[in-house]
């Protein structure tokens, strides 16, 4: 296939904590790779930064911008990445990322978020209507069962 007419699917899974985005995920995988596609599974961001030690608790404001900024900068620029890799792979692809661009946006006030847009060169429009195919937007099982929710199967 050659490289200007390769179609690469983009698709992002999002949803709060114990909606099922790691069995998604894994289904999506399972399926894809057994009709012949290559599947590239991007992790979550925020899990990456937690675990090197980032601080998202943190009261310095603008530290926590330069988080956040940091956060999706990182997340977009993997995406790109994989993007170029998947433009060289003999199978059709299929990039999949744990929570997208619009994720940044539910922790941040409307001011800071509109801020850091403007700060890396992009909108809303770009980050929600053209970055992907697809949003896969899980509801949380803790939703109104919130007794039932545990984080023990979560690395982060």
């Amino acid at each position: 296939m050659s490289e200007t007419k390769k179609k690469i699917n983009k698709i992002v899974v999002t949803g709060g904590p114990c909606a099922g985005k790691t069995t998604a995920l894994v289904r999506i995988i399972e399926h894809f790779t057994g009709l012949g596609y290559q599947v590239y599974t991007l992790p979550e961001v925020a899990t990456m930064f937690y675990q090197a030690g980032v601080d998202f608790m943190t009261s310095n404001k603008a530290l926590y911008y330069e988080i956040e900024k940091s956060l999706i900068c990182q997340l977009m620029q993997m995406e790109d990445n994989f993007v170029q890799m998947a433009k060289n792979c003999n199978k059709p692809a299929i990039i999949i990322s744990d929570r997208g661009t619009m994720d940044v946006s539910a922790y941040l006030s409307t001011e800071m978020w509109h801020a850091l847009l403007n700060d890396i060169g992009t909108n809303v429009v770009k980050l929600r209507d053209a970055r992907y195919d697809a949003v896969i937007h899980m509801v949380t099982a803790a939703n109104g069962a919130a007794e039932f929710y545990t984080t023990e199967n979560n690395d982060s």
